[in-house]
């Protein structure tokens, strides 16, 4: 099974670059230099990497076949609406004694237990040696992720979305913007939407790849998992982790997008796609209409709503310490000193350094805002949603 799913990814692949191709050689006008590089050097690097998380998914299977057993226990899931406090809230709560969570080198690097024991390894003998390997790797990091390091910090160590680790079987969202002509990638945002089929062997791989993770971890540690692409699968999640529990943090709509397009303007530059961004544009106003709308439904969903907190970014401003405090009780999270002396001594932020306005997004927003507005006011007004103090 994880072999013919293997070579299913690898044909997956195979048929987005074909497609990106094909798109390419129809077009009259020139293709940007980004858009060549991105397919004919960056693209079968990504490949060849893939194909080394394929392999050692195959050796895990054969090599750890208690991973099966691994059970995920109460885990806890952030999602909601990009650009809304996500990062900041999963941060913040990963420091409680108890939890796990995915780092970007374990979620990009090491999906798999073996590769995830090999680079520890590799990692140690490094730090013999004065880190050299590190330092490289963290430059090339800061060089691939250009302008999006302000905006989103990204360290090797750092609590990463750990629908990263789906990449490896064309489960990740990010490559829709990479491959905008491969409508089984876009149709990742709408998970509810999908076939059952697909959805099914997504959220299967998903477990396996926490299963993985929590491996080799203590007895009893708990997940945290933050993924502000998961709005769409809260459903789906709370029936597969019935002890699960959901922090929703979420965002003036018009705040909320255009601080998106303006994040996605670094993945765009590097895919070498939508130069101008609208058809970024319209996906992401769909996207996030179709979210808001989704969050929106707990008020007609009692019993799901006592197992959610949502957390307001506007509210998070204001009261950092009250909000992640209450969202840390209601969460069942174990303190110790250092936990509750950082959540107690949290201030109110400022003005974000991000720079971003609506009158720069390609396109009419006056019907995405009438259309999220409703949906916006109806999540404020939740029973679950956590206010200031």
């Amino acid at each position: 099974m994880p072999f013919r799913l293997c070579l299913r990814s690898l044909a997956f692949y195979a048929y987005c670059w074909w497609q990106a191709i094909t798109a390419v050689r129809r077009k009259a006008s020139p293709v940007p230099l980004k858009r060549l590089r991105f397919l004919l050097i960056f693209f079968p690097c990504f490949l060849l990497l893939q194909s080394i998380h394929w392999i050692f998914w195959v050796l895990d299977a054969v090599l750890f076949p208690s991973t099966a057993d691994v059970i995920v226990q109460r885990p806890i899931f952030i999602t909601g609406i990009p650009r809304s406090g996500t990062t900041f809230v999963h941060r913040s709560l990963a420091r409680a004694p108890g939890l796990t969570t995915f780092s970007t080198w374990e979620a990009v690097l090491a999906p798999s237990i073996c590769e995830k024991r090999i680079i520890k390894r590799l990692a140690g003998i490094d730090q013999r040696l004065g880190r050299p390997l590190r330092r490289f790797t963290e430059w090339l990091m800061r060089r691939i992720s250009g302008d999006f390091q302000a905006i989103h910090s990204v360290g090797l160590n750092a609590p990463e979305e750990d629908y990263l680790a789906l990449l490896p079987f064309g489960g990740c969202f990010l490559f829709a913007l990479a491959f905008p002509e491969v409508g089984e990638l876009r149709d990742l945002a709408y998970f509810d939407r999908m076939p059952a089929k697909r959805r099914h062997q997504l959220l299967d791989l998903y477990h396996q790849c926490l299963q993985k993770k929590l491996h080799d971890c203590p007895p009893g540690a708990r997940l945290i998992s933050k993924n502000a692409a998961f709005g769409s699968w809260i459903h789906d999640l709370s029936e597969n982790y019935p002890d699960a529990v959901f922090l929703l943090c979420v965002r003036s709509p018009l705040e909320a997008f255009s601080s998106q397009i303006s994040s996605l303007t670094s993945a765009r530059d590097a895919f070498g796609t939508n130069t101008l961004g609208i058809k970024t544009s319209e996906l992401m106003r769909q996207i996030f209409q179709h979210n808001y709308a989704e969050i929106a439904k707990l008020a007609e969903e009692p019993v799901l709503q006592k197992r959610c907190r949502v957390l307001a970014q506007k509210d998070l401003k204001v009261d950092p310490a009250h909000l992640l405090t209450a969202a840390a009780e209601f969460a069942g999270l174990e303190r110790n000193t250092s936990f509750t002396d950082y959540l107690t001594h949290l201030q109110p932020s400022g003005e974000s350094a991000h720079e971003h306005s609506t009158a720069s997004i390609p396109g009419d927003n006056t019907e995405f805002f009438e259309n999220t507005a409703a949906s916006y006011a109806a999540i404020l007004d939740l029973e679950c949603r956590i206010r200031p103090t």
